[in-house]
């Protein structure tokens, strides 16, 4: 039980305060707190070389997913489409999950 208390907590503070500067007048610091390397904390849980080498690959083809999210969010909301617009959130969820499953798919493929 000890063993989740510090990966909780951090997970915790790191949301606590991306949901303060989100509010706040000050967005741009919201934007680099969410990149926050929450992989590399994982990586420092793990406490053998093959699983950490798998993890870290697989952070890499996640990380491309969770970009190509972004930046069709970015550009649903610059070029105002009104379908998706009005659910922002919803659409890039499932566009990331969609994204995951690919690259996921992608990754095995070449691991294997």
């Amino acid at each position: 039980m000890k063993s989740l208390i510090v990966p909780f907590l951090t997970g915790g503070t790191v949301v606590s305060i991306v949901n303060y500067f989100s509010k706040s007048d000050k967005p741009e610091i919201a934007a680099i707190l969410t990149t926050f390397p929450i992989g590399l904390l994982a990586m420092y849980f793990i406490d053998k070389k093959e699983k950490l080498h798998v993890l870290g690959k697989s952070l890499i083809w996640t990380n491309m997913a969770i970009i190509l999210t972004y930046i069709c969010m970015v550009l649903i909301i610059e070029y105002d489409i009104p379908v998706l617009n009005d659910n922002i959130i919803i659409a890039s969820f499932v566009l990331w999950v969609l994204f995951a499953m690919i690259f996921f798919r992608i990754a095995k493929k070449i691991h294997s």
